[in-house]
């Protein structure tokens, strides 16, 4: 199994590279002045504090980072995967990077509660935001058709005025003539 074949292991960390290089870049995109939607949204400041825990977790076998492992991080903060550095690992550091990986409750792979916390469709922050977000949406729709119907209300009411008013200044008309 995975926990023994050190061929599996590296196709699993490249398949990680590639999802935390995917999930980085769906942040930046919502990060600075050209951000999307999200700029400054709580959930993109966590997902960026919970990816920076993520590449500094620290083991405490011989395998204690990602960088033993062979995966380095370039200036923008994509991972890559070196296959060669991985490849000369020792068997007993194979063994040791299990270890740093860990399971759900141990080593690096418990941090994968932070994310599945964040994305919990029922109480994860995202649902949560979304939910707000919604009514939110929801309070502000019925606020702008209440202010429609007193708009429209207001308008023919006014029209109305503005019909009496050419009604009278026509009936006065005729008279204004007789007393020039």
């Amino acid at each position: 199994g995975l926990a023994t074949d050190p061929s599996q292991l590296s196709g699993a960390l490249t398949s990680f590279v590639q999802s935390y290089n995917n999930l980085m870049d769906q942040v930046d995109q919502q990060v600075g002045s050209s951000g999307g939607p999200l700029t400054g949204n709580l959930i993109i400041t966590t997902l960026e504090a919970d990816l920076q825990q993520l590449t500094a977790y620290q083991g405490s076998g011989s395998v204690k980072s990602l960088s033993d492992l062979g995966i380095t991080f370039d200036g923008t903060g994509r991972m890559s995967f070196s296959q060669t550095t991985f490849a000369a690992l020792s068997s007993s550091q194979i063994s040791s990077a299990f270890g740093f990986l860990g399971s759900a409750s141990s080593g690096l792979s418990s941090l994968a509660q932070t994310f599945q916390q964040m994305s919990d469709p029922v109480s994860g922050l995202i649902a949560t935001q979304e939910n707000g977000d919604d009514q939110t949406n929801a309070d502000l729709s019925s606020r702008i058709q209440t202010l429609t119907t007193r708009l429209n209300q207001s308008q023919s009411a006014l029209q109305q005025q503005l019909a009496a008013a050419d009604s009278l200044a026509a009936s006065l008309e005729p008279q204004q003539q007789v007393l020039t």
